[in-house]
C-alpha cells in the first residue's frame, strides 16, 4: 500500500488478506502517518519513489500517485510496472463523507491540497492504462502488469 496513510485501505482488505493468506506492506514517507497506522501487516516510513521494491501480487496507490512531481511518478510508475498488478485510485467526497467525515474537515483538506495536486492522465499511464471508475476528475486506474 503505497501512501498508506492511517491504514484505511488496509483495513478495507483486511477481510480478503486473511482469506487469500496474503501479506500487507504499507509504505508511507511521513513519520505521523506510520506511528498512527492501524491496518493489517507493518507500515514502514519510506519514500514510495525511491523504495528498494521486491516482487510482488498488486501495488496499491491510493491518493498517492498526485501527490508526486511528474517525473518522480512517471519513474515509479515505470518500476511498477514489471511488477504483476498495480491498482490507482481516488477517493470521491462522497465516500469520505459515507465514511463519516466531517464535511468542513473534507473542505478544509481539498483546499489545502490546492496546487500541490497533480492530475493523471491515461498517456502517462501508458497504453494498458484502464480506467475503472470516474467521478469528475477523480478517477480509478487499473494497470496490469506483465506476469514473470
Amino acid at each position: 500500500d503505497l501512501g498508506c496513510s492511517t491504514g484505511n485501505v488496509g483495513r478495507v482488505l483486511a477481510p480478503t488478506l486473511h482469506e487469500r493468506e496474503a501479506r500487507l506492506v504499507a509504505l508511507d514517507e511521513c513519520r505521523d502517518m506510520v506511528a498512527a497506522y492501524r491496518g493489517p501487516g507493518r507500515a514502514i516510513t519510506a519514500d514510495v519513489a525511491r523504495y528498494p521494491y521486491k516482487a510482488f501480487d498488486v501495488g496499491i496507490a491510493f491518493l498517492t500517485l498526485m501527490f508526486l512531481p511528474v517525473p518522480e511518478r512517471r519513474r515509479l510508475l515505470a518500476t511498477l510496472r514489471g511488477k504483476v498488478a498495480t491498482v490507482l485510485s481516488r477517493l470521491t467526497w462522497d465516500c469520505k463523507l459515507r465514511q463519516g467525515a466531517e464535511p468542513g474537515a473534507v473542505m478544509r483538506k481539498e483546499l489545502s491540497l490546492s496546487g500541490v495536486q497533480r492530475p493523471l492522465y491515461k498517456g502517462e499511464l501508458g497504453p494498458d492504462a484502464v480506467e475503472v471508475f470516474r467521478f469528475g476528475d477523480f478517477a480509478g486506474w487499473l494497470i496490469e502488469g506483465k506476469k514473470p
